[in-house]
Parts: C-alpha cells; structure tokens; sequence
C-alpha cells in the first residue's frame, strides 16, 4: 500500500514487490488538489508481474487515489493461467489503511486453467487436474472481515481419471468459512448436487473442518473410471445419498462421521443381468456401520461391515450372506459368454467374513464358508430311468472353508460324499501368480458318479483315488494315482 501511495502521489517507487526483475510499471498521473490533501488519477500498467507465486502477463487499471481511498475501475489482468476483469476499492483514513478500512472488488474470472493454477500454487501432492474455470465474484466488509460470494463454473475437468463434463456452483465466504452451495456436477446423462462447508483454523486455510452433502441419480456405472479400471464389465444405474464431515489437514483429511445410503439397479457384468443391490451407512463416534442388502439372480444377499475411523487405517470387520444359488447362475457369472451349459445342476450357500485395514488392501483377511454344496446329474432332457437321482448327488457334510489372505486362498476343509463316494481337498490358490493352484485331492468315488458330467456315459463300479492339480487357474495339470474296482464303462 505504502509502494502504491507512493507511485499514485510522486510517481515514484523503489521496487514494487510484485515486478519481477525483467518486469516494468507505470503510472500517468493528474495530481489535483493542494498540497496537504492530494488527489491523484490516471492510468497503472504493470508488465511481467508476479504476486505470490502466480504469473501476470499485464495489468491495466484506471486509478485515483485520495487520503480517503483508492479507487481501481476497468481492472483488465492477463496472468498465465487466467484473465480477470473488474474493479477495487479501499476506504483509508489520512492515507492509513487498518482492519476496518471498507474494501469491495466486483469482478470476473474467465480462461483459468485448473492445471497451470494448480503448478503456480506448488499444489504437488494433489494428482493432475485439468479444466477450464470461469466465475463472477463479489467482495464487501473489511480487510480484517471480508464477505464474498461468487458463482464459479468449471467445465471439462479430468481428476482421478474422471472425466467431468460441467460443475456450477456459488460460493460465499465471510470470516473462516466458506460454503458451497447449488453444486451441480453433470457427467454423460448423470447428474449429481453437492452443497457443503469449510471452516478453517484461525491464520490457516490448510487445516479445518468440512461438511460435504451429496445427492444423485442416474449415474452409470460402466461411465465411472474406477469401475472400468477394475472392473470393466460391470454395468448398472447408480443413486446416491449422502452426508460427510471430516477434518482437514495439511496432508490428510480423516473421515470423521458418514451418514447415506446407495442404490445400484440392473446391476450386469458382461452382459449378463445379476440384479439389484441397496446400502445403507451410519456412524456412531468413531465407528461407521454399514448394511447392505441385495437380490443376485433370485438369490437373497444380506451382510454388514464395521469400519473404525479413529486411526485413520480405517480397520475393519464385516460379513457377507447368500441364500441358494444355482450353479448354471454361478456359470453364468464366471463365465459370461460361454457357449458350452454345464452338464450337471445342483447350487450352493453360504457367505463370507473379513478383516483389516481398508487403507492397506494386502493386509486384508477374508474366510469363505460354504454351508451347502449340491450337484446331481442333469434331468432335464436326459434319462435316469437306469439309475437313481439321489444315489448320485453329491453334497458336502461339513462346510467348505477356505481362507484368504495376500492373495492366497488355503483350502482347510472340503468334504463331499455321496452313495459310495467320499473326497477331501486340501492345498492353496494363489490368484496372482503362474504356478496359481497346488490341491490335493484324494478318497473313493462311484463311478456312477460319472453321469453327472456326461449323462449318456453308462459306468459302474468304484475307484480309489489320490490327485495332485498344479498349475494355472486357466490351465491346471492332474497328477495321480487311480485305483478302480469291479469297473464296467
């Protein structure tokens, strides 16, 4: 203030702060009045100019100055990463400015490059974010208490691999806080309203508490970058309701409640219908509680989860339920595009339970219970007049349990019986590797049992077997021995 006194009165300044060394300023004046109580006016031009770190190509203003205040009109700035037109003004006192000196500033923001604001700020731990912005913006009160609003709109933004065609909001602000309100995102045919608040510490913008309410409809789930990087063949209509407060750090933000619920309708994966999926989520303290409940192709999912948000691992526990489901479903699922049917039928039931940091997804645990397990030979447009149905369905007598952890999937118990027939399975599966699988396999079968995967197949007999199956998911290799008795195919 002192350096643009001194050029608004004299025409003169040492080294205005915000030139840079190849820079230069210039000010034509008319000064009027006496000499105790001058006034000045004219033009300010200020090239090649930086303040705090962001670039500014030119800066033209038309300026008058007096002891009572300084009046900027016809503001035109040209910086690197945006262009700004409007006007200023501050209220002074003998030529002295203090916390209550009036201040107001009507404006407009056009071409802000999210991306180029984004470097001049040195914001590096933030990921990539390109756009473009443009906002109108109102400043009043003092330099001590301003109050502003502004209506900002971005349009396409890309962050975190979305692509965002359009945001519109309005922004007011007045002593810490500044609060969002009419958001509106649209993406593709979705859109999603947002309103929201942040209050930070005193004398800091980098640590404080935010207030986020979000509201949507109609948004696709294939459109989402997350879901085609991990799951590129899901589809489905996506609703959104929800709430969330959390704290605000220089380097972190802590989820401190989150209260909402999810809607996910004609949920398919590649193509293959699976159903619907609701959830709801709540926190009490420091701990979120989360439901859910589903219908997969008739069958009935249920579960719950507990996330603990206190130490910031976001430590968790939850379980997982589904009633009967057909194997020809659980086929479908798998493999969606199959042309071969499975030759057996049958369904099995149970869930699953895990645990562990959800910030750390290779310290994760998980146990798979399967409480029921069925298969039996094809009766649909095949015979079975030569033997019996149930004599051939095999079915476990205790639950099947495996257990999961780093990728790894360990067998612990796996016992299927029927009329003559009695397996176990043990071993491991590891889902990210070549050598995937290493079973073992062993016990005695009715070859009748065979039917099941070729019902024109006629067989009888027993066999006692010991088999080894290594190899990759897509293409094991079986080692063994196998012993057959009284054996007739």
């Amino acid at each position: 203030l002192e350096q643009a006194i001194a050029l608004a009165t004299t025409g003169k300044t040492s080294s205005l702060p915000l030139v840079s060394p190849n820079g230069r300023a210039h000010f034509s004046r008319t000064v009027t009045g006496n000499l105790r109580h001058p006034e000045a006016a004219g033009a300010l031009g200020v090239h090649n100019a930086e303040l705090e770190g962001y670039s500014i190509d030119r800066l033209a203003a038309n300026v008058t100055a007096s002891e009572s205040g300084i009046v900027a009109s016809g503001i035109k700035l040209n910086g690197r990463s945006l262009d700004f037109e409007g006007s200023a003004s501050l209220a002074l006192s003998h030529w002295q400015a203090s916390g209550i000196s009036a201040v107001q500033l009507h404006g407009s923001v056009s071409r802000a490059n999210l991306q180029g604001l984004a470097e001049e700020a040195k914001l590096k731990s933030l990921p990539p974010v390109t756009g473009q912005a443009s906002a109108t913006v109102v400043i009043t009160g003092t330099l001590l208490q301003p109050v502003g609003s502004a209506h900002v709109k971005f349009e396409k933004v890309s962050a975190y691999g979305e692509q965002i065609d359009s945001i519109q909001t309005d922004l007011t602000f007045a002593g810490r806080r500044v609060s969002v309100d009419h958001g509106v995102l649209k993406k593709a045919n979705a859109t999603l309203s947002f309103r929201g608040a942040y209050q930070h510490v005193p004398d800091s913008w980098q640590s404080g508490g935010a207030d986020l309410q979000v509201d949507s409809a109609g948004i696709a789930l294939e459109n989402l970058a997350v879901i085609r990087r991990y799951e590129p063949g899901l589809a489905g209509n996506l609703e959104i309701h929800a709430r969330s407060v959390a704290a605000v750090g220089p380097s972190h933000v802590t989820l401190q409640s989150f209260n909402g619920t999810a809607h996910a309708r004609d949920i398919a994966l590649s193509g293959v219908p699976l159903g619907d999926m609701a959830m709801s989520v709540g926190t009490a303290g420091q701990t979120m509680q989360v439901q859910f409940t589903g219908n997969l192709r008739g069958s009935k999912m249920d579960g719950a989860t507990r996330i603990e948000l206190a130490a910031g691992n976001y430590d968790s526990e939850g379980n997982l339920h589904l009633s009967q489901m057909n194997l020809a479903t659980l086929h479908d699922l798998i493999r969606p595009h199959a042309e071969e049917k499975l030759p057996f039928q049958g369904f099995v039931e149970g869930g699953f339970h895990f645990s562990g940091p959800l910030t750390k997804p290779n310290e994760l645990r998980a146990t798979l219970r399967i409480d029921q397990i069925q298969i039996s030979p094809q009766t649909t447009g095949h015979p079975h007049n030569s033997y019996n149905v149930k004599d051939l369905t095999i079915h476990n007598i205790e639950p099947v349990v495996m257990d999961i952890s780093q990728s790894v999937a360990t067998v612990q118990s796996a016992k299927l019986v029927a009329k003559d027939t009695h397996l176990e399975a043990a071993g491991r599966i590891a889902f990210n590797a070549k050598s995937a699988m290493d079973l073992k396999v062993g016990g005695s079968v009715n070859l009748q049992i065979l039917r099941i995967f070729d019902p024109s197949l006629v067989s009888s007999g027993t066999s006692r077997m010991t088999a080894s199956i290594t190899g990759p998911l897509n293409d094991p290799a079986v080692s063994g021995t196998l012993e057959l008795q009284d054996a007739s195919l």
